[in-house]
This record gives structure tokens, sequence and C-alpha cells, in this order.
């Protein structure tokens, strides 16, 4: 497997994820999950590319960004109860390794630390998300008309 959450885990835990993952293809526009649904997959794109959104109070559709070929997604299903906080619709025809959370949480969770960098690598990407919407926020922060205003009027 291809994918950067795979990076220093043994080979031992990279065999059980593959014997547990199935391949599924989405064609163009089809949408893989949606925002409400409960969180019960863990995706790894193989080919495609997949669009990140969400739709404003207002009714506006929002790309917080895109999912290319080696990403992982949906982690939010190792979390028992979870629930999805966004929807993820394909830009173009998109093969997906998809695997049940609760079987991957599994896989982690046994043989003492095998799984721990598989976990650590999960948490980096989380990070990494997460860094880069703080990011967005403040461009969009910075360049809010009303704040342009404000500047110059000091």
């Amino acid at each position: 497997m291809r994918f950067n959450i795979f990076n220093n885990v043994s080979q031992d835990i990279v065999d059980k994820v593959k014997s547990a993952v199935t391949e599924v293809t989405f064609k163009k526009n089809e949408i893989i999950y949606e925002k409400g649904e409960k969180a019960e997959k863990v995706y790894l794109m193989n080919e495609g590319k997949a669009l990140l959104q969400v739709e404003s109070e207002q009714g506006f559709q929002i790309n917080l960004g895109a999912l290319k070929s080696g990403y992982c997604f949906g982690w939010s299903a190792l979390e028992e109860d979870s629930v999805r906080q966004h929807t993820i619709v394909c830009a173009e025809r998109c093969v997906v390794e998809v695997v049940d959370g609760e079987t991957l949480r599994g896989i982690i969770e046994a043989d003492g630390c095998k799984g721990l960098p598989l976990l650590w690598n999960l948490w980096s990407l989380a990070k990494d998300r997460l860094d880069l919407r703080t990011d967005q926020l403040v461009k969009v922060i910075e360049t809010h008309p009303s704040l342009e205003d404000e500047a110059v009027s000091k």
C-alpha cells in the first residue's frame, strides 16, 4: 500500500489492513459520504480526486479541499458513534480502498505497540489537516471587507 499513513508501520500491520480493505469505484459527481451520516468507514484514495465540501447556513456549497491519490480520509470512523462533518463528492472517477473503522481500530489496538506507528501517522494527518483549516480561516478573516475598512480607518 502506497499511503503515507503506512510509513514506518510493520509489514504485519500493513498486511492486516490490506486483508480488511475492499476496493470501491465511484463515478464522477458520485457522493462517497454525506455530512450527518454515521462515520463507519475509513477511505484510502487509490486513483482520482474528490472534493471535501460543506454547505453554509445560506446554502452555499463550499469546497474545503481536494483529496487526491494517496490521501486517507474519513478517519473519524475510528471514533465510536462519530458523525460525518462534511460531504465527499468525486470530482472525477475515483478508486478507493475502504476499511471498516471498527476493524481498523481493532488492528491498531491489537498486538501491543505494533499499531502505534499507524496511530501516530493518523494523528499527524489530523494535525496537518487542522493546520490547513486554521490557515484557511485566518486568510478568510484577514480579507473580510469589514476588517479592511477598520484597518483603513485607524
